[in-house]
């Protein structure tokens, strides 16, 4: 019974292997039950002892990291908040990790922001979101960026997320709202973090 269960075991590895290669996403607690004709609880078994034999991982309850895709999985720390309505100061502590897959964002250093307020609504960031963010020094004019912005009253620095333009002179910064009901925020020295790539939510 026990070379059985080991036979059964690199089956399911072998499956999730070549499922992986042809699909490119990670195959379901189903399709691996259904793939070696057991149940689902049986299925699950045998993914905790192929973990426990280091020869994949789990990333919560549909990610399985294995040979075949372990090169192409990065974890993006997600440090905080950005304000999505007036700059406030963003956290900066790792709050956690993030696993993506490293083909969905092309080359770069990313960062995880939780985005705060509803300034960008139009732009379907909402409050709550996950912003996927390219960390970078420049932007290009009408991209979303988060921007660090000195305070008229100290020398405090604080994060803001808005689509980022240069007034005609280019002495100015105009940081604009994806929201009708609040206006364009205009400053004289910003410092840019990166710039929004993509955006994390739940389906409502």
């Amino acid at each position: 019974m026990r070379a059985k269960n080991e036979e059964t075991k690199f089956r399911i590895y072998e499956y999730i292997n070549s499922y992986i290669k042809a699909h490119r996403v990670s195959p379901s607690i189903k399709d691996i039950a259904k793939e070696a004709n057991c149940a689902v609880s049986t299925a699950y078994k045998f993914l905790v002892r192929l973990e426990e034999d280091g020869l994949i991982e789990r990333c919560g309850r549909k990610q399985i990291i294995s040979d075949v895709n372990k090169w192409a999985i990065d974890y993006i720390p997600v440090v905080g908040l950005v304000a999505c309505g007036n700059p406030k100061l963003a956290v900066e502590n790792i709050q956690t990790y993030l696993p993506i897959n490293k083909e969905f964002l092309g080359s770069g250093e990313y960062i995880g922001l939780v985005a705060s307020g509803e300034s960008m609504i139009n732009a379907g960031i909402e409050d709550g979101d996950i912003v996927i963010v390219r960390k970078q020094p420049t932007a290009e004019e009408g991209q979303i960026v988060v921007a660090m912005v000195q305070s008229d009253c100290d020398n405090e620095y604080s994060a803001t997320l808005k689509r980022f333009y240069r007034t005609k002179d280019e002495k100015v910064f105009r940081l604009h709202p994806e929201n009708s009901d609040m206006g364009d925020i205009y400053v004289n020295s910003i410092e840019i973090v990166g710039i929004a790539v993509k955006v994390i939510k739940d389906l409502k």
